[in-house]
């Protein structure tokens, strides 16, 4: 049984930020971030954080998980998970480790600036 309170056995496999040049808006948004990890476990923990955020905001993107390679652009997106704004929040993506895949995060078009942390469940033996 997986025991996700166990905060030994999470490894960052991704942390970094982005910053937009210019006002937010839909056309003129944060780059996405893509994540090429190799097949642990199904299970990630994420956080975004806004420095300039305000209060009220409570949504800060979504995660993406895409089957393919991003070299070759042959992927397509297979499944997503709505990420909150200033909390941890673990998601579970069902996968097969025969299949090449990896992670992207599009970050909601107001944001100007964002850190991120991801994270994944490896249990050790």
């Amino acid at each position: 049984m997986v025991n996700l309170n166990n905060e030994n056995y999470w490894t960052t496999i991704y942390e970094g930020s982005r910053l937009l040049n210019g006002k937010p808006a839909r056309d003129n948004r944060l780059e996405p971030i893509l994540i090429n990890v190799p097949f642990l476990s199904n299970y990630f923990k994420v956080l975004v954080q806004n420095p300039q955020g305000k209060p009220s905001w409570w949504l800060a993107g979504s995660l993406l998980l895409f089957v393919g390679t991003i070299e070759y652009f042959t992927s397509f997106r297979y499944q997503s998970a709505t990420i909150p704004l200033r909390q941890w929040q673990i998601v579970h993506f069902p996968l097969d480790e025969a299949q090449n895949w990896h992670l992207q995060f599009e970050s909601a078009f107001w944001h100007q600036e964002i850190t991120i942390e991801i994270q994944q469940y490896v249990e050790t033996t």
